[in-house]
C-alpha cells in the first residue's frame, strides 16, 4: 500500500498557541494513505494519523490544530475526517481529539455576558473566546494567557482558586471585560483565525454605563475590529494594550505588566 508521510514538529513555544498547520498532499491519486505524524518536542511523544485517500476531499490540503490543554494534555484536531488512529510511543499524555469535525464554514465561536459592576470605569474588549474559554466557559482559560496574572498583580494581590471570585474582584476595581464580538468562524484560539464575525451591541452597551472612560483593547486585533464595526464614543478614552496571549510571544511578561499599568490612572478617578 503506497503511502505518503508528513511530518510535523510542535515546538515548546508553540504548543499552547493554538499552533495551527496546513498539510498538502497535492494529487491523492498518488498514494493510498497519507500519514501525519506529529511530534512534540518538549516531551519527544508522538501523534500519527492516517487517512485513507478515498477519503480525503478534493481540495489539496487539510488544516490542523495543536495546543496543550491544562491537564498538559497535547490535543490535535483536523476536519471531519475518518481516521485510522496508530499506536505512538509513550501516548500516556496525549489526548485525540475530532473536535474539527464540523467543516470550518460552520464553526462558530460565541461571546459570554460582559462582566461587569453597577459602575466600571474602564472596559476591556477581547476579540472572542479562544478553544479554552468556550471549553470551561471563563475569560481567558488559557493557563498561558497572562491576563488574570496581570490584572491581580496591578493591586499587588494573588489570583483567587476560584474563577467567580477572580470576576468579583474586577468589579470591586470597577473594571468590565467584554468582547468586540458576539460570534464568529474561528479555527483555533488564534485571532488570525477570526473570520465573518458579528460585534456585540457595544452601543447599547457604554449607553447603560455611562461611568466608562477608558475602552481598553486586549491587542491590536480587538482595536481593528472595533475600528471595523464601531466609531469612537464621546468622552471615551482608547488604549490598545499589549495582548495578554501566549501566542504574543514577541513581548515578556514585564513588558506586559508595564504597559497595562497605563489602565490604573482610569481605576483610581
Amino acid at each position: 500500500m503506497k503511502r505518503k508521510t508528513v511530518n510535523r514538529n510542535i515546538p515548546e513555544n508553540r504548543e499552547n498557541a493554538n499552533d495551527r498547520f496546513r498539510v498538502k498532499y497535492k494529487d491523492k491519486s498518488t498514494f493510498e494513505l497519507l500519514e501525519v505524524n506529529i511530534k512534540r518536542l518538549k516531551t519527544n511523544e508522538s501523534i500519527t494519523v492516517t487517512f485513507k485517500s478515498e477519503d480525503l476531499p478534493e481540495k489539496d490540503s487539510i488544516y490542523f490544530s495543536a495546543y496543550v490543554n491544562n491537564k498538559d494534555e497535547l490535543i490535535i484536531e483536523w476536519r471531519g475526517f475518518e481516521v485510522k488512529k496508530n499506536d505512538t510511543i509513550n501516548d500516556k499524555n496525549i489526548t485525540y481529539s475530532k473536535d474539527m469535525e464540523e467543516s470550518i464554514e460552520e464553526k462558530y465561536s460565541e461571546s459570554f455576558s460582559p462582566i461587569v459592576g453597577d459602575k466600571p470605569y474602564v472596559l476591556i474588549l477581547g476579540t472572542i473566546p479562544g478553544n479554552d474559554s468556550i471549553r470551561l466557559k471563563q475569560y481567558y482559560a488559557n493557563p498561558r494567557n497572562l491576563f488574570w496574572e496581570i490584572i491581580h498583580s496591578l493591586f499587588n494581590r494573588h489570583i483567587a482558586n476560584e474563577y467567580e471570585k477572580n470576576t468579583e474582584f474586577l468589579k470591586t476595581k470597577n473594571i468590565a471585560i467584554w468582547d468586540v464580538c458576539l460570534k464568529g468562524k474561528r479555527e483555533s484560539s488564534l485571532d488570525s483565525d477570526i473570520s465573518d464575525e458579528f460585534p456585540n451591541d457595544l452601543q447599547t452597551f457604554i449607553h447603560n454605563y455611562p461611568s466608562i472612560k477608558l475602552i481598553a483593547f486586549n491587542g491590536q486585533k480587538a482595536e481593528k475590529l472595533y475600528n471595523k464595526y464601531f466609531k469612537p464614543f464621546k468622552d471615551v478614552e482608547y488604549f490598545t494594550l499589549l495582548s495578554t496571549s501566549p501566542a504574543n510571544a514577541s513581548y515578556s511578561y514585564n513588558e506586559k505588566f508595564a504597559d497595562w499599568k497605563r489602565i490604573l490612572d482610569f481605576i483610581n478617578m
